[in-house]
Parts: C-alpha cells; sequence; structure tokens
C-alpha cells in the first residue's frame, strides 16, 4: 500500500502528446456511456458532450494503455459515482475508457464502469 501511495504522490504531470493515440475525438458507441456524450480527448484535459470536463494528470502509461488521475477541483461524475481514475486503452479504432472509483488493482475491484468509443473523423 506504501508503494501505491508513493506511486500517486510522485505521479507523473506528463500530458498526453498530439502524437498520442489517445487524443482527439471519440464517439460513443456503449449503452453504458451514452448519457457522458463523445469524449474529446486534449494533452491537458476530457471533454465529453454531456458537459462533464476533467484535467488530468498521467499515473503511468504505455504505447497502448494510459492510466489518468483526474485532477479537476470538482470532480465530474459518472452515473452518480465519483470515478478519479480513467484507463484509456486504444485497440484500432477504438478506444476503451475504465472508469476506477480508487485506484486500479490487479483485481480490478474499484472498477465501476466500462465502455468503447470510437475514433470520430469530426
Amino acid at each position: 500500500m506504501f508503494f501505491i501511495l508513493l506511486a500517486l504522490s510522485i505521479a507523473l504531470v506528463v500530458p498526453i502528446s498530439s502524437s498520442s493515440p489517445f487524443e482527439g475525438k471519440w464517439g460513443v458507441v456503449s449503452k453504458a456511456l451514452w448519457s457522458f456524450g463523445d469524449l474529446t480527448v486534449t494533452s491537458s484535459r476530457l471533454k465529453w458532450s454531456s458537459g462533464k470536463v476533467s484535467s488530468y494528470k498521467v499515473v503511468s502509461a504505455t504505447k497502448a494503455e494510459f492510466l489518468l488521475k483526474l485532477t479537476s477541483k470538482k470532480l465530474p461524475r459518472f452515473d452518480g459515482i465519483t470515478c478519479p481514475f480513467l484507463k484509456l486503452k486504444v485497440d484500432g479504432n477504438d478506444l476503451e475508457v475504465s472508469f476506477y472509483k480508487g485506484f486500479p488493482d490487479s483485481k480490478d475491484s474499484n472498477l465501476a464502469m466500462w465502455g468503447v468509443y470510437t475514433h470520430s473523423n469530426n
């Protein structure tokens, strides 16, 4: 537990770069995410067409997956649940988004919801 807290306290403040496969506009596919609307990912924030907006910092990253900690003063709520951690994973033209109500663990016990967006050219 100490190492998890240490990792959170020294998490990299590395924005998603413009060459990142995550940056851009994503159209909602999964019914579970319809109420949030489409998602736009920029180098410093996430914005849903429903009006939810949050800045973030990158906790960990690989070529195809980012773990983000939302950093806005007032965190958006998703279906009534505050989810301060999101995991973004690119799979072809799809973006899998996992919403976590606490730091993700190997058993996904903090997973609140999951859904898919597809890359949008709009």
